[in-house]
């Protein structure tokens, strides 16, 4: 394993200073100087590929949840990573509405589900496990495919669409 070692210490002139070093291991007192703060960054490509694997996975699951929607709302973005689905009319100000996207990010893929935001009435219908998930008013922040938590995220995404269906807003 190759370690890239950063060590601040401090010169005679009491400024700190910034050394970094290559090596196969730095261990024991021998590499040491008192007063240094010694920091190993390992190599983090395997734990990206997992990462970038599994976002993939709950992308392509939230992306299903999105799918029977399709001919009834207008998909504004579809590609790999990113999904947003807004109405095909124009709504109060002119515009189309948000409905739904789903994107992935560093860490997390984010689902977002605007009904919940213009009705909070629907609020009620999240479960305590979900709301943990929950960032905002209207987004949800994943890391893991949770079937029980795409399943609800499945139940919240067709009562928002039953209600804007339900006050015209489609």
């Amino acid at each position: 394993m190759i370690a890239v070692v950063h060590a601040s210490v401090a010169n005679p002139a009491g400024n700190f200073e910034r050394r970094y070093r290559m090596c196969g291991v730095l261990t024991g007192p021998a590499h040491r100087r008192p007063g240094a703060f010694y920091m190993a960054v390992t190599n983090t490509t395997d734990n990206a590929a997992a990462r970038a694997e599994r976002h993939g996975a709950l992308f392509a699951a939230l992306r299903k949840l999105l799918r029977p929607y399709e001919n009834e709302l207008s998909i504004k973005t579809d590609k790999p990573g990113n999904c947003y689905m807004e109405t095909r009319s124009a709504s109060l100000n002119g515009r189309r509405l948000f409905f739904a996207a789903a994107k992935v990010k560093k860490n997390y893929v984010s689902f977002y589900l605007t009904p919940l935001y213009m009705f909070p009435d629907l609020l009620h219908l999240i479960s305590p496990g979900l709301r943990k998930l929950m960032q905002g008013q209207s987004c949800f922040n994943l890391t893991v495919a949770d079937q029980e938590c795409l399943n609800e995220l499945a139940q919240l995404t067709h009562a928002g669409f039953q209600k804007l269906k339900s006050e015209a807003l489609l």
